[in-house]
C-alpha cells in the first residue's frame, strides 16, 4: 500500500515540476514544445523508475503486483486518451 501513495505523491510532484519548467519558456509554440519535450523525457524516466521500484516492493504478493500492473496500464490508457483530446483541441498551436 505504501508504494501506491509514494507513486501518487511522485506524480503530483512531477506535475508541479513540469508546470514550473514550462513557465520558464515563453513566446512561441516552438519554444514551449522544445521545453516540454525535455520535461516529458525527464518525467517519463522518473516515472518509470518509481514504477519499477514499486513493483519490487510488491513482488512478494502476486495479487498486489498484478493490481499495480493493471492500474498502470489503465492510467497509461487514460493519459494517452487525455493527451490526444488536448492535442486535438490545441495541437495546431496558437
Amino acid at each position: 500500500m505504501k508504494a501506491w501513495w509514494a507513486s501518487f505523491a511522485l506524480l503530483v510532484y512531477l506535475g508541479a515540476s513540469a508546470a514550473a519548467q514550462e513557465q520558464k519558456y515563453c513566446c512561441t509554440t516552438l519554444d514551449t514544445s522544445i521545453c516540454l519535450a525535455k520535461v516529458l523525457k525527464k518525467v517519463d524516466l522518473q516515472l518509470n523508475d518509481t514504477y519499477q521500484k514499486s513493483l519490487k516492493t510488491v513482488e512478494d504478493s502476486a495479487q498486489d503486483g498484478q493490481n499495480l500492473r493493471d492500474a498502470q496500464r489503465a492510467w497509461i490508457a487514460y493519459r494517452d486518451a487525455a493527451c490526444k483530446a488536448e492535442y486535438d483541441l490545441w495541437g495546431g498551436g496558437t
